[in-house]
């Protein structure tokens, strides 16, 4: 295994756990100065914004990248080390990547 102590594979609860802050993400642009403003001409609407930031990355991409991990980590399934090699083959010399 090269190394490595344990491999994890890509868990549900990882895809889940990425999704929501997905539409997380979305939640906080829609409710950014972006869409709604106190001035009028401003966003499309006319309100408080309630996400005080215009790039709602700087809130997502921190928590995308932390679900990820939890998501790794709580999983109970563990990965298959040859498929591992595959992958690790292929994303690093492009080999077998037509079939």
């Amino acid at each position: 295994m090269h190394g490595m102590q344990e491999v994890r594979g890509s868990s549900p609860l990882f895809s889940i756990i990425f999704s929501k802050t997905f539409a997380l993400s979305k939640g906080f642009f829609i409710s950014s100065p972006n869409i709604f403003s106190p001035e009028a001409g401003k966003a499309i609407f006319v309100g408080n914004p309630i996400f005080p930031y215009t790039t709602p990355g700087i809130v997502s991409i921190p928590l995308g990248f932390f679900a990820g991990y939890l998501g790794t980590i709580l999983s109970s399934q563990k990965a298959d080390v040859k498929k591992y090699e595959e992958v690790l083959v292929k994303s690093n010399t492009g080999i077998g990547l037509g079939r």
